[in-house]
């Protein structure tokens, strides 16, 4: 795990609560183009940050897919692992 500085000088990174969030998490987005860039759960100092939201090379791989189940159905399938969501699925 890497250690995030979180710079929002002209105050553009506005939180919404996740609707469907179990935990109560909130997600992080742009105030001037609207992506959507972090999450976090209450009360974690965990952020997770949106890969797509970083510039340049970052050396990145995925590690593991999460809510395989929600997938869309022009996302291909690959060799890495894939866990199942908590309880039930919807």
């Amino acid at each position: 795990m890497r250690a995030l500085t979180l710079l929002d000088p002209e105050e553009q990174l506005r939180w919404f609560p996740g609707p469907q969030s179990e935990t109560g998490g909130e997600r992080g987005f742009c105030g001037r183009c609207g992506s959507s860039l972090l999450w976090r759960e209450p009360g974690s100092t965990t952020y997770s940050v949106a890969a797509g939201g970083l510039d340049g090379a970052t050396g990145l791989r995925i590690a593991q897919h999460i809510w395989d189940d929600h997938r869309a159905d022009w996302e291909p399938v690959d060799d890495v692992p894939r866990i199942p969501p908590p309880g039930p699925s919807s």
